[in-house]
């Protein structure tokens, strides 16, 4: 999907390739966000974004997201289009793939707005929230459309966390009381729930993901798990103390859940969708913060304040989790208007999103199928508006991407 967008830049491994068992280091500069998109994933420096496609082997670089001090906090990419949240100064965006960037704060306005801890994508719009002036959403298209408060019923404006939960609900780590703002695309406003009894100690919610039926969180005081979509909750004590930034990703068949405290951090997986965790020893040193988790191509990466850490999964004799499928071709293709009929398998009920990219990887197009059983579908597309030339398209159904082209043609 990319062509020439990121300044090549191969960065060398300052240790030996990564054996089972352990994390090896990648670079030792401090990486504070991750995103991945199939086998590809891209690490937030404080001012630029790298990327890999050959699982952390070499890196190219993108251009200068911003200057001065300032850190990016989180990172979102839809086709070349990419966004970079920040500390103190908002919103940055590039849509040549990060060859340049620029500054998109417009609408960002109140105290603390662009204070940006974290976004979320939900369908075609994407979420920002904000350390004083709640929640801001936007749609990702028009690319330059700007930033609209999005705060109705939500009963704190400093909002630590912003997370999809892959059916529909936002949740939103409104204040410090052991409650989460959830907020239903049907919704006219948030509610708020309590993710824990408040015992007058600060604890708030970090952040969230989905395992099948099960919502995990994490909050200041531990890890919770729900299954009802967030309205009732169940403690795990990890037995670390005060936790301050949290995040989570599913590798080799497990979900990983990142914990940092002020001057160190943890790793904890679970096998049983929340159920129990146990402590994951990667064999790196514990005294650094941990901000962010993510898994592409088979491995774990681990952004820390002392660099990007990656850990290979074992040799496993079990059967890789399955994938979408298409149960047929794409119908018509070409196509010369109207729609495209799109057959496909799922192997688990989904949250399903079609996407539309041009030659150029710019998003032409989305929409959203919703949520869907296991089984086989005939998935309609909208191309009418779409002109002549070749398209690529992306299925994004339970964490998983499938890619195929289209054909326009008159």
């Amino acid at each position: 999907m990319y062509t020439k967008p990121f300044f090549l830049l191969l960065v060398a491994l300052l240790s030996s390739s990564a054996g089972y068992g352990q994390a090896r280091q990648l670079f030792d500069t401090p990486v504070y966000a991750l995103f991945a998109a199939g086998d590809t994933v891209y690490a937030a420096t404080a001012d630029r974004v790298f990327r890999s496609t050959d699982h952390g082997a070499t890196w190219d670089t993108s251009g200068l997201v911003h200057q001065g001090e300032n850190e990016v906090t989180d990172l979102f990419v839809d086709g070349a289009t990419m966004y970079a949240t920040t500390v103190v100064d908002g919103v940055y965006l590039s849509i040549d793939g990060g060859a340049s960037w620029q500054a998109h704060h417009a609408g960002l306005n109140g105290l603390g707005a662009r204070q940006v801890p974290m976004m979320a994508r939900r369908g075609d719009s994407l979420y920002l929230a904000t350390l004083g002036a709640g929640v801001f959403v936007k749609p990702l298209l028009p690319v330059m459309a700007p930033w609209v408060p999005f705060n109705a019923g939500l009963p704190w404006g400093t909002v630590q966390s912003i997370v999809h939960d892959g059916r529909g609900n936002l949740l939103a780590g409104a204040g410090g009381n052991a409650t989460v703002s959830i907020r239903n695309s049907a919704d006219n406003g948030w509610s708020e729930w309590a993710f824990d009894v408040f015992n007058g100690e600060i604890n708030l919610f970090l952040n969230a993901t989905r395992e099948g039926n099960a919502l995990l969180g994490a909050g200041t005081q531990g890890l919770y798990r729900s299954v009802d979509d967030g309205r009732t909750w169940v403690r795990f004590n990890p037995g670390i103390g005060l936790i301050n930034q949290a995040a989570f990703t599913t590798w080799n068949g497990q979900v990983v859940a990142g914990l940092s405290k002020v001057s160190s951090s943890f790793l904890f997986t679970s096998a049983d969708a929340g159920l129990s965790w146990a402590l994951l020893d990667a064999g790196m040193p514990p005294t650094a913060p941990l901000f962010d988790v993510q898994s592409a191509g088979g491995a774990l990466f681990i952004a820390r304040s002392d660099g990007l850490w990656r850990m290979l999964a074992p040799v496993s004799t079990n059967s890789p989790r399955s994938e979408p499928q298409l149960a047929g071709q794409p119908f018509p293709n070409p196509a010369s208007g109207g729609a495209v009929h799109i057959p496909v398998a799922l192997p688990e009920s989904s949250a399903v999103h079609l996407a539309v990219f041009d030659r150029q990887g710019r998003r032409v197009s989305s929409q959203d199928a919703g949520l869907l059983p296991a089984g086989e579908h005939r998935l309609r597309l909208d191309v009418q508006e779409l002109i002549p030339g070749s398209y690529m398209c992306t299925l994004q159904a339970g964490g998983r991407q499938l890619v195929f082209t289209l054909q326009i043609m008159h």
